[in-house]
């Protein structure tokens, strides 16, 4: 994910360099491009901080789990 997330922003760095604007036109769309790749780095660093939470909220519910198990023996 995080090569064709690469792929996509040199792709697009490219495409506007290349692209026959004037220099305030090519700065705004860089800008624009860079704005929302950082908002989806963003929401992607929020997706996986809330799965470690559910990871780690199981796991130590696995391991009240076992220790509850262990101590009524």
């Amino acid at each position: 994910m995080l090569k064709f997330m690469f792929g996509a922003m040199v792709g697009a760095a490219l495409a506007l360099l290349l692209a026959p604007k004037s220099g305030e036109e090519l700065r705004e769309d860089v800008s624009n491009q860079l704005d929302d790749k950082i908002e989806q780095g963003k929401r992607m660093a929020r997706k996986v901080s809330r799965r470690a939470r559910e990871l780690s909220d199981q796991a130590q519910e696995q391991m009240r789990r076992i220790d509850t198990s262990l101590s009524a023996e």
